[in-house]
């Protein structure tokens, strides 16, 4: 963040700028350090009403993860974010997991119904019609992979939240049950400092790929990889990757407290949960085309923008 995490408010001098052309308009605020820089002026009168959209538990997040290594932030950050839930004007969740954070952990229990809940959707590259079953076997092909393969997928980084040190000892038990198993990652991963990796190196697979270049990728794939610590941060997310699974026809293996992904996972039979506390026998077989096809019909119903147009509406009409 310019000009530095540490010197964020001085921000404020630019957004006095930007108010001095838009007086009196209302602003969306995305995170707390946007809340606390439009906030003086609302007080001020120079705008009219804010927008919180909070795309997940800041202090659980910047406490657990260390995404910001900066005492004075980190020992302000609960305040930072309460005072941005209390006193925004609208509230927009990721996910219902995140209202309820709200509730119980930062006792804040008059927002009424001055909210709505929008998951992350899918972007444009991963709005398309679902390939015919030749076009996957041929691309299947074309990468390097055989008709019986079973392929799991890890797309993503390896920032502290993906629990990289979970699935390394999950990737080796995975393995060793599933012969026809191959995992691919997506993404930079220094897939060599792996357990794993050694003793199955023929069977994984990392690669760095332009954006529009990952959804062929997931194509060939039967699972998707969104298995997780049971941390706060984790436990109010929306990541965006369960969608652009499910898009690609994917089955999610995922943890059992995942934003409210978990429960979508069981109510419509999209995934299995993955219990770190009780390791078991997985069985990863292949994913049928019909099946792919009724996952990517989920994605469509369930998290396309337009699907929320109601909760933007609502956002738009806000007074």
């Amino acid at each position: 963040m310019f000009p530095g995490v540490e010197n964020w408010k001085w921000n404020r001098l630019f957004f006095l700028v930007i108010t001095l052309f838009f007086f009196r308009s209302s602003i969306i605020c995305r995170g707390v350090f946007a809340f606390h820089i439009a906030y003086p002026f609302r007080k001020m009168g120079f705008i009219k009403k804010i927008i919180f959209d909070a795309r997940g538990a800041y202090k659980a997040e910047f406490h657990e993860y260390k995404v910001i290594d900066h005492l004075s932030i980190l020992n302000e950050i609960e305040f930072l974010e309460k005072t941005a839930v209390q006193h925004a004007d609208f509230r927009m969740a990721v996910s219902n997991a995140l209202v309820n954070y709200w509730k119980q952990n930062l006792m804040i229990k008059d927002i009424s119904n001055n909210y709505v809940v929008i998951p992350c959707t899918l972007s444009n590259d991963f709005v398309k019609p679902f390939p015919n079953p030749d076009f996957i076997n041929q691309l299947k092909k074309k990468l390097g992979f055989n008709e019986e393969d079973v392929i799991l997928i890890f797309s993503g980084s390896s920032a502290g939240w993906q629990s990289t040190n979970t699935m390394n000892i999950l990737f080796d038990k995975l393995l060793k049950e599933n012969d026809y198993l191959k995992i691919i990652f997506l993404g930079n991963h220094q897939i060599e400092k792996y357990d794993f990796y050694k003793p199955y190196a023929d069977r994984i697979t990392q690669k760095n790929v332009e954006p529009h270049e990952v959804l062929n990728y997931l194509y060939i794939g039967d699972y998707g990889w969104l298995v997780r610590e049971e941390s706060v941060t984790n436990q109010v997310a929306s990541p965006v990757k369960f969608a652009e699974y499910l898009s690609a026809g994917l089955k999610v293996l995922i943890s059992p407290n995942l934003g409210d992904y978990s429960k979508f996972c069981i109510q419509h039979q999209c995934g299995e949960i993955i219990d770190l506390n009780k390791p078991q026998l997985i069985t990863l077989r292949k994913i049928n085309y019909e099946e792919k096809k009724r996952l990517h019909q989920l994605a469509e119903k369930f998290f396309r923008k337009e699907c929320y147009q109601k909760e933007y509406q609502k956002i738009i009409e806000f007074d």
